[in-house]
């Protein structure tokens, strides 16, 4: 199971369809004049991860704030916790679960750097 957490402050109530650690690089590609493909890479590539993640409203809206102000986000997963930052506000949808509204969105977290959780 992944939380979403800040200062130990865990903020989501649950998390679905988490992706694996993805790069995104910046690519130039051009035809040579002898039809040969010519692939340039600018930059270092950048590590993300996309999810939909679940929150009651007060946490929710203690997402948006986060995200405004540039906090970084704690991602706890079972071996590791992943430092990172949202890059975008979320658009939250209200769902009901059980007799309880929550809201969900589909976020992307720009990787900032990890480490091996310690037990």
């Amino acid at each position: 199971m992944i939380v979403i957490a800040y200062r130990n402050e865990k903020l989501t109530k649950y998390t679905k369809n988490e992706s694996p650690i993805l790069l995104k690089g910046r690519t130039i590609k051009r035809p040579l004049l002898d039809g040969v493909m010519h692939i340039q890479t600018v930059g270092k590539a950048y590590e993300y991860i996309t999810m939909e993640i679940y929150a009651y409203k007060d946490k929710a809206i203690r997402i948006n704030e986060i995200e405004a102000t540039g906090g970084v986000f704690d991602i706890v997963c079972k071996d590791r916790v992943i430092k990172a930052y949202l890059e975008s506000p979320p658009s939250w949808s209200m769902a009901l679960r059980g007799d309880n509204l929550i809201y969900q969105a589909n976020v992307t977290f720009l990787v900032r750097g990890y480490y091996d959780k310690k037990e």
